[in-house]
């Protein structure tokens, strides 16, 4: 679906500075590094902070742009552009917004608006994924969910289109009155709060109030009832009869109960491949925007068991002198660190616990109440080693209980990390942009020599859910991990195994096992390839062995007799 350069400049306001040929408008774009080089491309030349899009204007031209929106007519040489099709407007950005908009408008199918503080991303993924079978859906690419991002997203909707899905953050008061606008949902998910970029709001709820603004035009909005300040703002702001509230109280819409293999929803049981407290709360907004639209239980228990991970900034990697990272060196907030902290203790490795950690910034809390909460979530975690980075951290050291070294930036820190003798240890690496953590883990990540076998744990978790759904509900899986797994490292997988609970493992002989259960695994392990004079080791370590003849099994129960 496009439209004509002449549309485009009668939704915007702007001025035809030049007119050439009438082009199809098909392609919307603000970035030139990225460029689509045709015709029917729209370049927007923004004036940012940092960089100027009409800087940009000649070269673009020369690779076939040939439609341009600027904002500064003083930058622009039409005698270099001498076939394109130029539009003036006031600011660049806001005739982006006014043109997605206007196109949103043509379309009237369901259209998901999620925001929240943190797992937009994540629960639209997830949604995408457990509703495709039943619509044609658009969504969002990757994070799109910023001023330039949500009108970029909402410009893919398309005719064929049965489903939107749409993510939208902001920083600052205002900002989501565009970007509701431009979404305009039927369908409101709000998954959390959280003090992410909270130097833009003056409180908590005002927050909330500002993100609330997308749910405007919202005929169902979902939250979960146990965000207290959420779920208030919402029942005192919203119609009772749009509200589809879910938690642990009675007093919601569906009763949510957390059981040993799954999940209750208001008596409905499904089982679900993960366990983490943030991985169940985000499924849960899933699962009960899918019951709303009356999708059937079978369907959606298929379809839980079946959904890929969704690769997060969270990345696990073999580091120098036996160490393993955790590499989040992303952004650092008090929430994410909670996340990333248990990500840690998901592992579940017999290793010193490590955190290399920087100033937080902005996150709208008092420093001393900030870094109270950091030293409160390191002391609950059982964290052996702090490696504090910044001068804020640094000033507030005295509350920190376990060892802690201190250093005022990160150059300090390279200085000196050769000296500090982080062997057979866990690390996570979380730090602000600023702090340019990916130093750090450059020094400390292993280092790669000729050829290099990596195997990919979200490729691996994906497959093992393709081979569930495959199978009757309540169906036993016993996952090989023999000859160290292949090859891929025994312990690592079978870590991740264990995490998505396969109910058994195997391997050849019992070393492999022992090796096993000395890491932390507390699966039911068979020993395929069993020696009667290693019984005695097989029982200390609790493995079963497989009795494969008549001759191993009475040698077996003799050996039991005497034990």
């Amino acid at each position: 679906m496009s439209a004509s350069f002449r549309q485009i400049a009668t939704v915007s306001k702007g001025e035809i500075l030049q007119f050439r040929t009438e082009h199809a408008v098909e392609q919307l774009l603000t970035d030139s590094r990225v460029a689509v080089f045709s015709e029917t491309a729209l370049f927007f030349a923004i004036s940012g902070k940092t960089h100027d899009g009409h800087r940009f204007l000649k070269d673009l031209y020369e690779k076939g742009i040939r439609q341009f929106v600027v904002e500064n007519e003083k930058l622009v040489d039409l005698s270099l552009l001498p076939e394109a099709n130029i539009l003036l407007v006031k600011n660049a950005v806001t005739a982006l917004q006014d043109i997605a908009a206007w196109h949103r408008h043509l379309f009237s199918i369901p259209t998901i608006g999620i925001t929240g503080s943190n797992a937009k991303t994540i629960v639209k993924e997830w949604l995408f994924q457990l509703l495709s079978p039943d619509f044609s859906i658009v969504k969002s690419p990757k994070s799109y969910n910023s001023q330039i991002g949500v009108p970029l997203s909402v410009w893919q909707m398309r005719p064929e289109n049965t489903l939107a899905i749409f993510e939208a953050g902001v920083s600052q008061m205002g900002e989501m009155d565009n970007l509701a606008t431009i979404i305009s949902p039927t369908i409101g998910i709000f998954t959390n709060i959280g003090p992410a970029h909270a130097e833009g709001f003056p409180s908590l709820k005002e927050k909330i109030a500002q993100k609330a603004r997308l749910f405007s035009t919202a005929e169902k909005i979902i939250y979960c009832k146990d965000h207290i300040l959420v779920a208030s703002y919402l029942e005192e702001n919203f119609p009772s009869q749009k509200l589809v509230s879910w938690g642990n109280s009675e007093a919601t819409k569906y009763k949510i109960e957390v059981e040993k293999d799954g999940i209750s929803v208001s008596g409905k049981t499904f089982q679900i491949p993960f366990r983490d407290a943030a991985s169940i709360e985000n499924l849960l907004h899933c699962v009960v925007l899918m019951l709303e639209l009356q999708i059937e239980h079978q369907p959606i228990q298929n379809r839980i068991l079946g959904l890929a991970n969704i690769p997060m900034r969270l990345e696990l990697k073999a580091g120098r002198h036996n160490c393993y990272l955790i590499d989040d060196t992303y952004n650092n907030d008090p929430e994410g660190l909670k996340i990333a902290l248990q990500f840690m203790q998901q592992q579940d490795m017999k290793r010193r616990k490590v955190v290399i950690l920087s100033d937080m910034l902005e996150t709208g809390l008092s420093s001393h109440v900030l870094y109270e909460q950091v030293a409160t979530l390191l002391k609950d975690k059982n964290i052996d080693l702090l490696i504090a980075v910044g001068p804020e951290i640094g000033e507030h050291q005295h509350l920190f209980s376990q060892k802690a070294l201190f250093y005022p930036n990160t150059e300090a820190l390279l200085e000196q990390l050769s000296g500090l003798h982080l062997h057979d240890s866990l690390l996570l690496v979380k730090g602000a942009r600023m702090f340019r953590f990916e130093r750090l883990v450059q020094e400390l990540a292993q280092k790669i020599h000729r050829t290099v076998l990596e195997i990919n744990l979200n490729a691996l978790a994906h497959n093992l859910n393709v081979f569930r759904q495959m199978l009757n509900p309540g169906t036993k899986m016993m996952v090989m991990v023999k000859a160290f797994a292949y090859g891929s490292g025994s312990h690592e997988v079978a870590h991740l195994l264990q995490y998505h609970k396969v109910d058994y493992l195997a391997v050849a002989y019992p070393d492999e096992a022992i090796e096993l259960r000395e890491n932390n695994i507390t699966l039911p392990i068979m020993v395929m390839n069993p020696s009667p004079d290693e019984f005695d080791k097989m029982a200390k370590y609790n493995l079963e062995p497989e009795l494969y003849s008549f001759e191993i099994l009475k040698v077996f129960i003799e050996f039991s007799r005497q034990s």
